[in-house]
């Protein structure tokens, strides 16, 4: 999420002011510390050890997995995908659900710019 945060949140912004939830166990400080910092914390809202991920699907746009590396978000991207919220997932992500460019189960983001073009085009769709 550090990716995201740093990397592809900032040029989202630029187009569209679109709140992000962090859900997860034990997130960092840091991450709290950077959104302060940057006068994000009107946008970014976290969330810790969510017992239902299903009553965030079902209150979100979208599921978003930047992750640049394996690292557990497996379980969560198949939950997300089982429920039917749009994803959008890196290409690490995507090769190990075997999803492909093609696929309209999700948006593949490989870079900066594919991840904000992806997240603006699912916020634009009608659900």
């Amino acid at each position: 999420i550090w990716y995201f945060l740093k990397e592809i949140y900032p040029w989202i912004l630029l187009e569209s002011e679109i709140n992000l939830t962090i859900a997860g166990r034990n997130i960092p400080d840091y991450l709290r510390k950077y959104t302060n910092r940057l006068g994000l914390d009107r946008y970014v809202t976290f969330t810790e050890s969510p017992k239902d991920l299903h009553l965030l699907f079902e209150s979100h746009r979208m599921f978003i997995a930047p992750h640049l590396y394996g690292s557990g978000i497996q379980f969560k991207l198949s939950e997300a995908l089982s429920s039917g919220i749009p994803c959008v997932m890196s290409k690490l992500s995507a090769d190990a659900f075997g999803i492909t460019e093609e696929s309209e189960v999700a948006c593949i983001g490989s870079d900066p710019k594919s991840f904000t073009s992806c997240v603006l085009s699912l916020d634009g769709d009608e659900l």
